[in-house]
């Protein structure tokens, strides 16, 4: 089932990149977190996918926005399987950028840091999946992260 662009998101920064084994195991997990939320109408549909080389999971749903519970669910998982594949998925810096077309995580700084040198930029505060998709990842001027470095000055 392909989701609706009403859809919405939740993002989670990986660092270091996730493998392929890695992705496929936590992927294949989230998907049978995603079938327990639907048989529980937590919501009607959901999907998972990694983004940027890697470096940042996509969870999307159809329905409302999910509890507390849920993300805590989504955190235990992240935690398990993350130590699992020596990934960190809940303390990775929160910033997904391509530097010199090289996806990362970055922190303020090092957006800063780099700021010269960023061919792209994950939009992580996207609320839906539409949105995802329309302006997911583009060029830093014309993201919101543009505002931390006028800021920044």
């Amino acid at each position: 089932m392909i989701l609706p662009d009403a859809a919405l998101v939740r993002f989670a920064s990986c660092t270091p990149a996730l493998n392929e084994t890695a992705t496929t195991a936590l992927i294949r997990a989230l998907d049978l977190l995603g079938q327990q939320f639907v048989r529980e109408n937590r919501c009607a549909a959901f999907a998972a996918e990694s983004a940027c080389a890697g470096h940042l999971l996509v969870l999307a749903w159809d329905g409302p926005a999910l509890s507390g519970c849920s993300h805590d669910k989504f955190n235990r998982l992240f935690a398990e399987l993350g130590a699992r594949h020596g990934v960190d998925l809940l303390g990775a810096p929160p910033l997904v950028v391509a530097i010199d077309g090289v996806w990362t995580c970055t922190d303020r700084a090092g957006l800063r840091a780099a700021a010269a040198r960023i061919t792209a930029v994950a939009d992580t505060r996207c609320a839906t999946l539409g949105a995802w998709r329309a302006q997911g990842v583009g060029p830093l001027a014309q993201s919101w992260l543009a505002g931390l470095l006028v800021r920044a000055g």
